[in-house]
């Protein structure tokens, strides 16, 4: 068999190894065209409104939302909305 000389990837030779790097555009991916600023800063403002809160949505998710009063001071036991207690059989039915 003949050869054809070093080889360029383990022989680095004077000038460093070669490694050939492919410099064409991907077939199927284009540039985006540039857009004028106003689109450009009202998709940031879009992006950063959708972005932001992560860190504390994120714990929330994990820990639960911090508890807090179902019934503020001053609320009527006797409004339409209120809660009844459950009674001693509804108790047992859910047990």
């Amino acid at each position: 068999m003949k050869s054809r000389g070093p080889d360029p990837l383990t022989d680095p030779g004077p000038g460093g190894p070669h490694v050939p790097v492919d410099m064409r555009v991907p077939a199927g991916r284009m540039r985006a065209p540039m857009v004028s600023a106003t689109q450009q800063t009202q998709r940031i403002r879009r992006r950063k409104a959708r972005t932001s809160g992560t860190r504390r949505k994120r714990f929330e998710r994990a820990h639960g939302t911090p508890k807090f009063p179902i019934h503020p001071a001053g609320y009527d036991q006797n409004a339409p909305d209120a809660q009844r207690a459950a009674t001693p059989a509804e108790a047992q039915a859910k047990k």
